[in-house]
């Protein structure tokens, strides 16, 4: 069944930031305790998707962190970061206010944050997984 992401979000203000980007890659500011307390702390609260490079890129980009929460109070399936950061995503529809009020409060991210906004589906394999691409008729 395909699954609407609602959003990729992302902010160009940080987008360019190579010295965050390279602290990253560098695993500055995180170690493996680190990232094994995330996945154990995901897996006893049942969350399926997790991202465990979050804690130091919110370090290393508050900002990023700040959008996540943000997005979280509307009650998505899942909010991650990609990769090692500046995109935030949420998989599903907004659960907990109305479609028209999501969209209001999106303006409002985009001035306040920068952000650009993108709907997007997922593309899925047809019954034969000789198919790549399915299209819905």
């Amino acid at each position: 069944e395909p699954r609407d992401i609602l959003g990729r979000f992302y902010n160009n203000n940080y987008k360019n930031n190579n010295e965050n980007n390279n602290n990253l890659k560098n695993n500055e500011g995180s170690n493996q305790e680190e990232h094994q307390q995330a996945a154990a702390a995901a897996a006893e609260e049942g969350i399926k998707y997790i991202n465990d490079l979050e804690p130091p890129a919110f370090r290393l980009m508050p900002v990023l962190k700040e959008i996540k929460e943000y997005l979280s109070e509307f009650d998505f399936d899942a909010v991650l970061m990609s990769g090692s950061g500046t995109s935030i995503f949420a998989i599903g529809e907004p659960k907990s206010a109305p479609e028209e009020v999501f969209l209001d409060e999106m303006e409002e991210m985009k001035e306040k944050w920068g952000l650009q906004v993108f709907k997007a589906r997922f593309l899925n394999r047809g019954e034969s997984q000789d198919q790549w691409y399915h299209e819905e008729s």
